[in-house]
């Protein structure tokens, strides 16, 4: 064995334990983003004075909603609307071409937006990315349903 290889062997614990620091920064990181669009949200809910008549509620989503992928649930006359927070543009078209990638493989998603929330948006920022993407969501869910269907593959 070379001594790169042994060096590499008695630091991997090092590795180890940066990757796990790295880890719950981002995950501690995601969970503020997640509460940071719920408090903007509710707060612009709870001002009423410019808030749209389909716009009920907010809430974060449970455990079992964040496991397909709904960070956060906003209940509308449509039904609820489901996001997923994500901390930059670059994060939001990766999980946006993976959403795509699974329904081209035939599986039934839940139709959300995807919304990007930073420290470096201001909450105005924030807010107006969101009920912009929260109208589309709207219109989508009042034709689709919650789900999206799966794309047919083309017999031929």
């Amino acid at each position: 064995m070379s001594k790169i290889y042994r060096a590499i062997g008695r630091r991997s614990g090092y590795f180890r334990h940066i990757n796990q620091l790295v880890a719950k920064a981002t995950a501690q990181n995601m969970v503020r983003n997640e509460q940071r669009l719920v408090d903007i949200l509710t707060n612009f809910l709870s001002n009423g004075q410019h808030r749209p008549p389909w716009l009920y509620g907010v809430q974060l989503g449970t455990l079992e909603q964040d496991h397909q992928a709904i960070d956060v649930v906003v209940t509308s006359d449509a039904g609820p609307l489901f996001l997923q927070v994500k901390s930059s543009e670059i994060f939001k078209h990766q999980f946006e071409a993976e959403q795509d990638r699974r329904r081209k493989a035939g599986k039934r998603l839940t139709i959300l937006a995807t919304i990007v929330v930073n420290e470096r948006m201001t909450d105005g920022e924030v807010l107006g990315d969101c009920l912009h993407q929260l109208h589309l969501l709207r219109k989508q869910v009042r034709i689709h349903g919650s789900f999206l269907p799966a794309k047919r593959k083309k017999s031929g």
